[in-house]
C-alpha cells in the first residue's frame, strides 16, 4: 500500500512537470517571435510555470518522505556504525546520593562515654602493656 501511495504521489506531480515542460518547448519560439504591429502577441501562461514549480516541490516533498522514514534511518545508522567510527558516548550516570539522619543532640549520660565502650586502664610490665 505504502508503494502505491508513494507511487501516485510522485507520478502525478512528475506528470504535471514533464507536461508543462513541452508546453514550454513548443510554445517557446512564438514567445519570442515578434510581430512588429500586430494586435496578437502570444504570452506563456504564468499558471503553467507556477503549477511546474509547485508540482517539483511536491516530487521532492515526497522522495525526501519516502527516504528519510524512520525505517531507512535505522538502516543507515547500523551502516554507519558497522563501517564508521561512530560509537555512542558512554553514559555518565549520577551517584546515589544516601542523606544521613540528621545528628540526634547528646543526653549528659551520652556526653561522657560518646557511644565508646568503657575505658581501661593500661597497666605496663616490663617490655609488655596489658589491659
Amino acid at each position: 500500500m505504502r508503494l502505491g501511495v508513494f507511487g501516485i504521489l510522485y507520478t502525478v506531480p512528475a506528470t504535471c512537470v514533464v507536461a508543462s515542460l513541452f508546453y514550454e518547448y513548443w510554445s517557446r519560439e512564438e514567445w519570442l517571435l515578434m510581430v512588429p504591429n500586430s494586435n496578437y502577441q502570444p504570452r506563456p501562461s504564468l499558471w503553467i510555470f507556477l503549477l511546474r514549480l509547485f508540482m517539483s516541490l511536491v516530487v521532492g516533498i515526497t522522495a525526501a518522505g519516502w527516504v528519510w522514514s524512520p525505517k531507512t534511518l535505522r538502516a543507515w545508522r547500523r551502516l554507519f556504525y558497522r563501517f564508521g567510527q561512530y560509537k555512542q558516548a558512554p553514559v555518565k550516570c549520577h551517584p546515589i546520593q544516601y542523606y544521613a539522619p540528621p545528628p540526634q543532640p547528646f543526653t549528659p549520660s551520652q556526653r561522657s562515654h560518646h557511644g565508646h565502650k568503657s575505658h581501661r586502664k593500661h597497666r605496663k610490665h616490663g617490655s609488655e602493656t596489658t589491659v
